[in-house]
């Protein structure tokens, strides 16, 4: 028999300053390997910069720290040895980036890692010192045993711009006083793959101390309590009317014509507030929800679908446009998979310093 030739396998951007494996594999039929040569050669000048023999039966060949020099582009190939130290011919030639470790951490989480709402948007930001680009990126959502339970799915970056790179992605749906891990992970355009620590958050709502849904003050002298609810109950009208009742918890509203309101001019949408809004099989292109006031001033949900940034993948969304005789205000949400007829769908709506944010989630 004789030796076949050796097949180098392609390489990822690697850091320099560390440790490194090339591998190889070879065809079957031939000799059995028990050394390997590398040979490395600087792309940009042609010069070889490194070739060594490795005795192992191994179809690895290990690359000592320091070797080789970030920032640097190089090719590679590798012949093989059999036990009479006959040489195979020439591999394949593969090439390849040294880059510095890129930095990839989460840069946004608050102070002691607690979240005081049921959703957040985690910022990641990745940096390199050459200035590789990042090709793409994840973020996973973990419960306090480390079971996955939700996912951004891999996302491209589709930039040019060098970087540093903040990437966002928000989750919803946090239970209170409750303890989750999130991770984010990613590849660069050389296929470096970079991934943050798997970071712990707990999450404890905001609890209002301005009202409470009742209060109560004692009168010992009279011997008796009072209580005091601050809430306020707006009743509304339907049509039809008494209006359809879904489970005793939900207005069945899919009828044509059907709607609810509720119009004794109690609502004041001028601070700031927050509006959720739960429901199941919209109608695409239907407005969800209607708010008008005094001023003339008329805000509207509607339910949409369409393809995000270009994409080819049919998804859903929620738009809001708040209109008077003077201006126009339009926003959207993110984006989510179509979800079933059966499906719960939440729509969160805030006003917080005159700037407006909505989000969409399948609570199911």
């Amino acid at each position: 028999m004789a030796l076949t030739k050796p097949v180098l396998l392609a390489k990822a951007a690697f850091d320099a300053s560390l440790d490194t494996t090339f591998s190889f594999t070879v065809p079957s039929g031939g000799d059995q390997v028990t050394k390997n040569r590398l040979t490395i050669i600087n792309q940009s000048t042609g010069v070889q910069v490194y070739q060594a023999t490795q005795t192992t039966f191994s179809l690895t060949h290990s690359l000592a720290l320091s070797t080789l020099t970030n920032g640097t582009y190089y090719s590679a190939y590798i012949n093989t040895f059999n036990a009479s130290n006959e040489m195979s011919v020439d591999s394949n030639t593969i090439q390849f980036y040294c880059y510095t470790t890129p930095s990839f951490a989460f840069s946004n989480l608050p102070s002691g890692s607690i979240i005081t709402n049921n959703l957040f948007s985690f910022e990641i930001t990745y940096n390199q010192n050459e200035g590789e680009l990042l090709n793409s990126y994840k973020f996973d959502l973990y419960d306090a045993q480390n079971v996955l339970i939700s996912t951004s799915g891999v996302k491209y970056v589709g930039s040019s711009t060098a970087p540093p790179t903040v990437l966002a992605y928000e989750f919803g749906g946090f239970s209170d006083n409750t303890a989750y891990f999130i991770q984010g992970s990613g590849a660069t355009i050389e296929g470096t793959e970079i991934q943050t620590s798997l970071t712990a958050f707990s999450v404890k709502y905001t609890q209002p101390n301005i009202f409470a849904i009742v209060e109560l003050s004692q009168n010992c002298t009279g011997g008796y309590v009072t209580a005091k609810s601050n809430m306020t109950n707006i009743e509304g009208s339907s049509n039809p009317s008494p209006p359809t009742y879904i489970d005793n918890n939900a207005v069945d509203l899919t009828a044509e014509g059907s709607w609810v309101n509720w119009n004794q001019n109690q609502f004041d949408f001028s601070d700031d507030w927050t509006l959720n809004l739960f429901g199941k099989n919209f109608t695409v292109d239907s407005n969800i929800v209607i708010m008008q006031n005094d001023l003339g001033v008329t805000l509207t949900l509607a339910y949409r679908q369409g393809y995000y940034q270009g994409g080819d993948t049919l998804q859903t969304y929620v738009d809001c446009t708040l209109q008077s005789d003077n201006f126009v205000y339009y926003i959207f949400s993110n984006y989510i998979t179509n979800p079933l007829a059966t499906d719960t769908i939440q729509v969160v709506l805030r006003r917080i310093n005159d700037i407006y944010q909505l989000d969409i989630y399948n609570l199911s």
